[in-house]
Protein backbone atom coordinates (compact mmCIF):
# COMPACT_ATOMS: atom_id res chain seq x y z
CA UNK A 1 0.00 0.00 0.00
CA UNK A 2 3.19 2.43 0.79
CA UNK A 3 4.85 1.48 -2.12
CA UNK A 4 1.97 2.21 -3.94
CA UNK A 5 1.21 5.49 -2.58
CA UNK A 6 4.93 6.65 -3.55
CA UNK A 7 4.31 5.63 -7.42
CA UNK A 8 1.03 7.92 -7.85
CA UNK A 9 2.73 10.52 -6.08
CA UNK A 10 5.69 10.75 -8.24
CA UNK A 11 3.55 9.96 -11.25
CA UNK A 12 1.81 13.41 -10.15
CA UNK A 13 4.73 15.53 -9.54
CA UNK A 14 6.30 14.48 -12.73
CA UNK A 15 2.66 15.20 -14.89
CA UNK A 16 2.51 18.61 -13.05
CA UNK A 17 6.03 19.19 -13.99
CA UNK A 18 5.37 18.97 -17.72
CA UNK A 19 2.07 21.21 -17.58
CA UNK A 20 4.03 23.73 -16.46
CA UNK A 21 6.38 23.84 -18.68
CA UNK A 22 4.10 23.60 -21.34
CA UNK A 23 1.92 26.60 -19.87
CA UNK A 24 5.38 28.68 -19.96
CA UNK A 25 6.18 27.68 -23.67
CA UNK A 26 3.24 28.69 -24.68
CA UNK A 27 3.05 32.22 -23.35
CA UNK A 28 6.63 32.36 -24.59
CA UNK A 29 5.35 31.46 -28.42
CA UNK A 30 2.58 34.32 -27.49
CA UNK A 31 4.32 36.96 -26.96
CA UNK A 32 7.25 36.38 -29.08
CA UNK A 33 4.27 36.63 -32.36
CA UNK A 34 2.60 39.61 -30.64
CA UNK A 35 6.06 41.77 -30.39
CA UNK A 36 6.57 40.33 -33.72
CA UNK A 37 3.17 41.37 -35.29
CA UNK A 38 4.01 44.87 -33.48
CA UNK A 39 7.24 45.37 -35.01
CA UNK A 40 6.36 43.72 -38.57
CA UNK A 41 3.13 45.57 -38.88
CA UNK A 42 4.12 49.07 -38.88
CA UNK A 43 1.30 51.23 -40.71
CA UNK A 44 2.17 54.57 -42.41
CA UNK A 45 0.85 56.41 -39.01
CA UNK A 46 4.01 54.54 -37.35
CA UNK A 47 6.42 57.41 -39.47
CA UNK A 48 6.68 60.89 -40.29
CA UNK A 49 6.45 61.65 -44.03
CA UNK A 50 7.17 64.90 -46.47
CA UNK A 51 5.84 65.86 -49.67
CA UNK A 52 7.57 65.22 -52.84
CA UNK A 53 7.31 68.58 -54.93
CA UNK A 54 7.98 70.01 -58.36
CA UNK A 55 8.81 73.77 -57.93
CA UNK A 56 12.51 76.24 -58.07
CA UNK A 57 15.63 74.71 -56.86
CA UNK A 58 18.46 77.03 -56.13
CA UNK A 59 21.83 76.19 -55.97
CA UNK A 60 24.19 78.17 -54.17
CA UNK A 61 27.85 78.36 -53.37
CA UNK A 62 28.63 79.47 -49.10
CA UNK A 63 31.42 81.24 -48.35
CA UNK A 64 32.57 83.94 -45.48
CA UNK A 65 33.74 87.39 -46.60
CA UNK A 66 34.01 90.66 -44.37
CA UNK A 67 32.28 94.10 -45.30
CA UNK A 68 34.05 96.85 -46.14
CA UNK A 69 33.74 100.40 -47.48
CA UNK A 70 33.42 101.28 -51.30
CA UNK A 71 36.45 103.41 -51.18
CA UNK A 72 38.59 103.95 -47.92
CA UNK A 73 41.44 106.50 -47.49
CA UNK A 74 44.43 107.06 -45.29
CA UNK A 75 44.76 111.04 -44.49
CA UNK A 76 48.55 111.71 -43.81
CA UNK A 77 50.74 114.67 -42.99
CA UNK A 78 53.67 115.63 -45.43
CA UNK A 79 55.02 117.97 -43.06
CA UNK A 80 56.50 117.46 -39.37
CA UNK A 81 55.18 119.72 -36.55
CA UNK A 82 52.98 119.17 -33.56
CA UNK A 83 49.58 118.63 -33.28
CA UNK A 84 47.80 121.63 -32.14
CA UNK A 85 44.23 120.97 -32.55
CA UNK A 86 41.94 117.85 -33.55
CA UNK A 87 38.79 118.85 -35.09
CA UNK A 88 36.93 115.66 -35.55
CA UNK A 89 36.24 112.51 -33.58
CA UNK A 90 35.45 108.82 -35.02
CA UNK A 91 32.00 108.35 -36.65
CA UNK A 92 31.84 112.15 -37.72
CA UNK A 93 30.58 113.05 -41.65
CA UNK A 94 33.49 115.15 -43.42
CA UNK A 95 33.48 117.21 -46.64
CA UNK A 96 36.13 117.63 -49.40
CA UNK A 97 38.02 119.90 -48.53
CA UNK A 98 36.68 120.15 -44.39
CA UNK A 99 40.02 120.68 -42.01
CA UNK A 100 40.36 117.89 -40.00
CA UNK A 101 43.41 118.97 -37.84
CA UNK A 102 45.95 121.35 -37.29
CA UNK A 103 49.98 121.59 -37.06
CA UNK A 104 51.71 124.12 -34.64
CA UNK A 105 52.57 127.09 -37.38
CA UNK A 106 54.95 129.21 -35.73
CA UNK A 107 58.20 127.70 -36.40
CA UNK A 108 56.87 127.58 -40.29
CA UNK A 109 55.54 131.37 -40.27
CA UNK A 110 59.31 132.46 -38.59
CA UNK A 111 60.90 130.41 -41.84
CA UNK A 112 58.42 132.15 -43.81
CA UNK A 113 60.12 135.70 -42.81
CA UNK A 114 63.57 134.47 -43.19
CA UNK A 115 62.90 133.24 -47.05
CA UNK A 116 61.22 136.37 -47.42
CA UNK A 117 64.42 138.49 -45.91
CA UNK A 118 66.29 136.30 -48.42
CA UNK A 119 64.88 137.71 -51.03
CA UNK A 120 65.25 140.94 -50.05
CA UNK A 121 68.94 140.78 -49.95
CA UNK A 122 68.81 138.65 -53.04
CA UNK A 123 67.00 141.31 -54.97
CA UNK A 124 69.82 144.15 -53.87
CA UNK A 125 72.36 142.04 -54.97
CA UNK A 126 71.35 142.05 -58.35
CA UNK A 127 70.04 145.46 -58.47
CA UNK A 128 73.88 145.75 -57.59
CA UNK A 129 75.13 143.57 -59.86
CA UNK A 130 73.03 145.09 -62.51
CA UNK A 131 74.41 148.68 -61.95
CA UNK A 132 78.05 147.46 -62.24
CA UNK A 133 76.83 145.69 -65.26
CA UNK A 134 75.40 148.95 -66.70
CA UNK A 135 78.72 150.66 -65.95
CA UNK A 136 81.03 148.35 -67.19
CA UNK A 137 78.84 147.98 -70.63
CA UNK A 138 79.44 151.58 -70.87
CA UNK A 139 82.86 151.66 -70.58
CA UNK A 140 83.33 149.22 -72.74
CA UNK A 141 81.29 150.97 -75.65
CA UNK A 142 83.58 153.94 -74.78
CA UNK A 143 86.30 151.51 -75.17
CA UNK A 144 85.26 150.51 -78.34
CA UNK A 145 85.04 153.57 -80.03
CA UNK A 146 88.17 154.54 -79.42
CA UNK A 147 89.97 151.60 -79.92
CA UNK A 148 87.96 152.24 -83.61
CA UNK A 149 89.66 155.22 -84.22
CA UNK A 150 93.22 153.52 -82.82
CA UNK A 151 93.69 155.75 -79.80
CA UNK A 152 93.61 152.54 -77.29
CA UNK A 153 95.56 149.29 -77.94
CA UNK A 154 93.89 145.91 -78.47
CA UNK A 155 94.83 144.68 -74.86
CA UNK A 156 93.31 147.12 -73.57
CA UNK A 157 89.73 146.52 -74.89
CA UNK A 158 89.61 142.86 -73.75
CA UNK A 159 90.71 143.89 -70.49
CA UNK A 160 87.46 146.05 -70.46
CA UNK A 161 85.42 143.29 -72.64
CA UNK A 162 86.34 140.85 -69.81
CA UNK A 163 85.45 142.79 -67.17
CA UNK A 164 81.64 143.03 -68.72
CA UNK A 165 81.58 139.60 -69.21
CA UNK A 166 82.21 139.23 -65.44
CA UNK A 167 79.50 141.78 -64.73
CA UNK A 168 77.20 139.76 -66.72
CA UNK A 169 77.91 136.80 -65.24
CA UNK A 170 77.41 138.24 -61.35
CA UNK A 171 73.68 139.66 -62.81
CA UNK A 172 72.93 135.94 -63.60
CA UNK A 173 73.92 134.58 -60.72
CA UNK A 174 72.35 137.13 -58.24
CA UNK A 175 69.21 136.58 -60.44
CA UNK A 176 69.28 132.86 -59.70
CA UNK A 177 69.60 133.51 -55.55
CA UNK A 178 66.30 135.66 -56.34
CA UNK A 179 64.63 132.70 -57.41
CA UNK A 180 66.03 130.34 -54.94
CA UNK A 181 64.45 133.02 -52.16
CA UNK A 182 61.54 133.36 -54.39
CA UNK A 183 61.15 129.73 -54.33
CA UNK A 184 61.80 128.93 -50.59
CA UNK A 185 59.34 131.69 -49.87
CA UNK A 186 56.85 129.35 -51.63
CA UNK A 187 57.83 126.30 -49.83
CA UNK A 188 57.06 127.83 -46.72
CA UNK A 189 53.56 128.77 -47.95
CA UNK A 190 53.10 125.27 -49.03
CA UNK A 191 54.18 123.95 -45.52
CA UNK A 192 51.63 126.33 -43.17
CA UNK A 193 49.15 125.38 -46.15
CA UNK A 194 49.99 121.85 -45.52
CA UNK A 195 49.93 122.34 -42.06
CA UNK A 196 46.20 122.19 -42.02
CA UNK A 197 45.07 118.24 -42.78
CA UNK A 198 41.85 118.43 -45.48
CA UNK A 199 39.92 115.46 -46.21
CA UNK A 200 39.89 114.27 -49.48
CA UNK A 201 36.38 113.17 -49.82
CA UNK A 202 33.39 113.13 -48.44
CA UNK A 203 32.23 110.51 -46.40
CA UNK A 204 32.91 109.40 -42.69
CA UNK A 205 35.98 108.90 -39.98
CA UNK A 206 36.93 105.52 -39.41
CA UNK A 207 39.68 105.77 -37.27
CA UNK A 208 41.23 108.92 -35.99
CA UNK A 209 44.94 108.06 -34.93
CA UNK A 210 46.33 111.62 -33.73
CA UNK A 211 45.41 113.59 -30.52
CA UNK A 212 46.49 117.37 -29.72
CA UNK A 213 49.81 118.05 -28.58
CA UNK A 214 51.75 114.76 -30.39
CA UNK A 215 54.58 115.52 -32.56
CA UNK A 216 54.03 113.52 -35.74
CA UNK A 217 57.62 113.24 -38.25
CA UNK A 218 56.83 113.08 -41.85
CA UNK A 219 60.05 110.59 -43.31
CA UNK A 220 60.03 108.37 -46.27
CA UNK A 221 56.32 107.03 -44.92
CA UNK A 222 53.87 109.32 -44.62
CA UNK A 223 51.97 108.80 -40.84
CA UNK A 224 48.56 108.41 -41.41
CA UNK A 225 46.37 110.56 -38.70
CA UNK A 226 42.89 109.48 -40.21
CA UNK A 227 41.11 106.73 -42.09
CA UNK A 228 38.40 108.04 -44.07
CA UNK A 229 35.12 105.96 -45.95
CA UNK A 230 33.33 107.93 -48.16
CA UNK A 231 29.14 107.41 -48.09
CA UNK A 232 28.30 104.17 -46.30
CA UNK A 233 25.32 103.71 -48.41
CA UNK A 234 26.99 101.33 -51.13
CA UNK A 235 29.87 98.77 -49.49
CA UNK A 236 31.78 96.09 -50.25
CA UNK A 237 31.54 92.21 -49.61
CA UNK A 238 34.86 90.40 -49.67
CA UNK A 239 34.06 86.54 -49.66
CA UNK A 240 36.34 83.69 -50.24
CA UNK A 241 35.47 81.21 -52.32
CA UNK A 242 37.08 77.70 -51.75
CA UNK A 243 39.14 76.27 -55.02
CA UNK A 244 36.39 73.45 -55.43
CA UNK A 245 33.31 76.53 -55.91
CA UNK A 246 35.18 79.01 -57.95
CA UNK A 247 34.42 77.56 -61.05
CA UNK A 248 30.70 77.98 -60.32
CA UNK A 249 31.09 81.77 -59.23
CA UNK A 250 30.71 84.03 -62.14
CA UNK A 251 30.35 88.16 -61.84
CA UNK A 252 26.48 89.11 -61.99
CA UNK A 253 25.18 86.46 -59.54
CA UNK A 254 23.17 87.37 -56.85
CA UNK A 255 24.01 86.35 -53.58
CA UNK A 256 22.10 86.49 -49.59
CA UNK A 257 23.66 86.67 -46.14
CA UNK A 258 23.62 87.18 -42.98
CA UNK A 259 25.94 89.07 -40.06
CA UNK A 260 25.58 88.31 -36.26
CA UNK A 261 24.32 91.92 -35.76
CA UNK A 262 21.28 91.12 -37.17
CA UNK A 263 20.50 87.37 -37.19
CA UNK A 264 16.76 87.37 -37.92
CA UNK A 265 17.31 89.87 -41.30
CA UNK A 266 18.56 88.87 -44.67
CA UNK A 267 20.98 90.65 -47.04
CA UNK A 268 21.19 91.18 -50.97
CA UNK A 269 24.54 91.82 -52.83
CA UNK A 270 25.54 91.13 -56.09
CA UNK A 271 28.50 90.20 -57.25
CA UNK A 272 30.91 92.74 -58.65
CA UNK A 273 34.37 91.07 -59.60
CA UNK A 274 36.32 87.61 -59.04
CA UNK A 275 39.98 87.75 -58.75
CA UNK A 276 41.83 85.83 -60.12
CA UNK A 277 44.80 84.95 -58.24
CA UNK A 278 44.06 83.00 -55.53
CA UNK A 279 44.95 83.63 -51.87
CA UNK A 280 46.30 80.68 -50.21
CA UNK A 281 46.80 80.45 -46.30
CA UNK A 282 47.57 76.98 -44.76
CA UNK A 283 47.58 74.96 -47.90
CA UNK A 284 44.05 76.50 -48.47
CA UNK A 285 43.31 77.97 -51.62
CA UNK A 286 41.03 80.13 -51.99
CA UNK A 287 39.73 82.81 -54.35
CA UNK A 288 38.37 86.68 -53.46
CA UNK A 289 34.65 87.73 -54.90
CA UNK A 290 33.79 91.26 -54.08
CA UNK A 291 30.16 91.55 -53.91
CA UNK A 292 28.35 95.23 -54.15
CA UNK A 293 25.79 95.51 -50.99
CA UNK A 294 22.87 98.41 -50.53
CA UNK A 295 23.52 99.65 -47.45
CA UNK A 296 21.10 102.69 -47.40
CA UNK A 297 19.99 102.06 -43.82
CA UNK A 298 23.16 102.25 -42.26
CA UNK A 299 22.21 98.49 -40.65
CA UNK A 300 25.65 97.35 -41.66
CA UNK A 301 29.36 98.33 -40.52
CA UNK A 302 32.80 98.26 -41.65
CA UNK A 303 34.45 95.14 -40.46
CA UNK A 304 31.61 92.71 -39.61
CA UNK A 305 31.71 89.22 -40.73
CA UNK A 306 29.03 88.18 -42.93
CA UNK A 307 27.62 84.29 -44.05
CA UNK A 308 27.16 84.75 -47.74
CA UNK A 309 25.30 82.43 -50.28
CA UNK A 310 26.28 82.97 -53.85
CA UNK A 311 23.09 81.72 -55.60
CA UNK A 312 25.07 80.11 -58.69
CA UNK A 313 21.98 78.50 -60.55
CA UNK A 314 18.64 78.07 -60.95
CA UNK A 315 16.08 74.68 -61.84
CA UNK A 316 12.43 75.33 -62.20
CA UNK A 317 10.17 72.87 -61.82
CA UNK A 318 11.86 70.06 -61.10
CA UNK A 319 10.82 67.06 -58.65
CA UNK A 320 12.73 67.35 -55.42
CA UNK A 321 12.79 65.66 -52.05
CA UNK A 322 13.75 66.62 -48.62
CA UNK A 323 17.63 65.53 -48.07
CA UNK A 324 15.87 63.73 -44.79
CA UNK A 325 14.19 61.07 -46.65
CA UNK A 326 17.41 60.14 -48.34
CA UNK A 327 19.34 59.02 -44.95
CA UNK A 328 16.19 57.44 -44.14
CA UNK A 329 16.32 53.46 -43.73
CA UNK A 330 13.46 51.33 -41.85
CA UNK A 331 14.89 48.56 -39.77
CA UNK A 332 16.47 45.84 -41.20
CA UNK A 333 16.85 47.03 -44.37
CA UNK A 334 20.39 48.19 -44.58
CA UNK A 335 21.23 46.27 -46.53
CA UNK A 336 19.09 47.56 -49.70
CA UNK A 337 20.89 51.09 -48.78
CA UNK A 338 23.84 49.85 -49.39
CA UNK A 339 23.80 48.28 -52.55
CA UNK A 340 21.86 51.91 -53.92
CA UNK A 341 24.79 53.36 -52.21
CA UNK A 342 27.44 51.12 -54.66
CA UNK A 343 25.36 52.37 -58.18
CA UNK A 344 26.65 56.15 -58.05
CA UNK A 345 23.90 58.79 -57.87
CA UNK A 346 21.18 56.64 -56.98
CA UNK A 347 19.83 56.51 -53.85
CA UNK A 348 16.51 54.67 -52.05
CA UNK A 349 13.07 56.27 -50.78
CA UNK A 350 10.66 55.07 -48.96
CA UNK A 351 7.00 55.39 -49.57
CA UNK A 352 4.50 55.22 -47.03
CA UNK A 353 1.97 52.16 -47.77
CA UNK A 354 -1.93 52.13 -45.38
CA UNK A 355 -1.85 49.01 -43.45
CA UNK A 356 1.62 47.73 -44.21
CA UNK A 357 5.72 47.79 -44.36
CA UNK A 358 6.85 51.06 -46.58
CA UNK A 359 8.15 50.41 -49.87
CA UNK A 360 11.36 51.39 -51.31
CA UNK A 361 11.36 52.92 -54.61
CA UNK A 362 15.22 53.67 -56.66
CA UNK A 363 15.55 57.28 -57.56
CA UNK A 364 18.36 59.22 -60.04
CA UNK A 365 19.44 62.27 -57.67
CA UNK A 366 20.22 65.60 -58.94
CA UNK A 367 21.74 69.31 -57.23
CA UNK A 368 21.17 69.80 -53.99
CA UNK A 369 20.93 73.37 -52.09
CA UNK A 370 21.87 71.55 -48.98
CA UNK A 371 17.78 71.04 -48.11
CA UNK A 372 16.01 69.65 -50.44
CA UNK A 373 17.49 67.31 -53.54
CA UNK A 374 16.31 67.27 -56.60
CA UNK A 375 14.96 63.82 -58.27
CA UNK A 376 16.12 63.39 -62.20
CA UNK A 377 13.89 60.02 -62.68
CA UNK A 378 12.50 57.11 -60.34
CA UNK A 379 9.70 59.79 -58.65
CA UNK A 380 6.93 62.34 -59.40
CA UNK A 381 4.50 64.18 -57.58
CA UNK A 382 1.34 62.86 -59.38
CA UNK A 383 2.39 59.47 -58.62
CA UNK A 384 3.65 59.46 -55.19
CA UNK A 385 3.02 62.73 -53.04
CA UNK A 386 4.57 61.59 -50.33
CA UNK A 387 8.06 59.98 -49.41
CA UNK A 388 8.73 58.62 -45.63
CA UNK A 389 11.68 61.08 -44.10
CA UNK A 390 11.71 59.48 -39.70
CA UNK A 391 9.85 57.20 -37.73
CA UNK A 392 7.39 58.23 -35.55
CA UNK A 393 9.02 58.21 -31.59
CA UNK A 394 6.23 55.44 -29.40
Amino acid sequence: MTEATSKSKRFSFGRSFWVKIGIFATKLVIICLVVAYLVGSRTDADYETASVTRDKLALSVSALGVLEPTSRVEVGVEVSGLVRTVLVDVNDPVKDGQTLARLDIEQFEIQREQAVANQLIAEGELADAEASLRETKSRYDRMAQLRRQGHVAQQDLETVKAALDKAQARVTSAEGRVRLAKAAIQSEKLRINRAAILSPIDGFVLERRVQPGQTVTSTFQTPVLFVLARDLAEMYLRAEISEADIGRVAVGQKATFKVDSHPDRVFEATIWRVVNSPSGRSNLVTYEATLMVSNHDLALRPGMTASVDIVTDTLNNVVTVPNEALGFRPPGKQGEAVAAAARGRTALVWIPVADGEPVSRPVVLGPTDGFRTAILSGLTPEEVPSVIVAAKRQ
